[in-house]
């Protein structure tokens, strides 16, 4: 199976290595930037999950919500 932004950038901009090369980097150099709000995210849900399952409110203000403001 083939496919995917190298693969395809590749094939477009004149099958070369260096765009296929380049351009896998540049994902992981973007997938590193999501780490912060996709874990944001994950604790987010935890915590609703908790709310729903115990009936009480925790509260969202914690390092990982201050962290992202910043």
């Amino acid at each position: 199976m083939v496919g995917g932004l190298p693969f395809y950038g590749r094939r477009i901009l004149g099958d070369r290595r260096i765009v296929g090369t380049f351009l896998s980097l540049v994902f992981i150099v973007y997938a590193l930037f999501n780490v912060p709000p996709q874990t944001f995210n994950v604790f987010t849900a935890m915590g609703t999950i908790a709310d729903t399952v115990t009936g009480t409110h925790h509260a969202r203000q914690s390092t990982v919500t201050a962290s992202r403001s910043v």
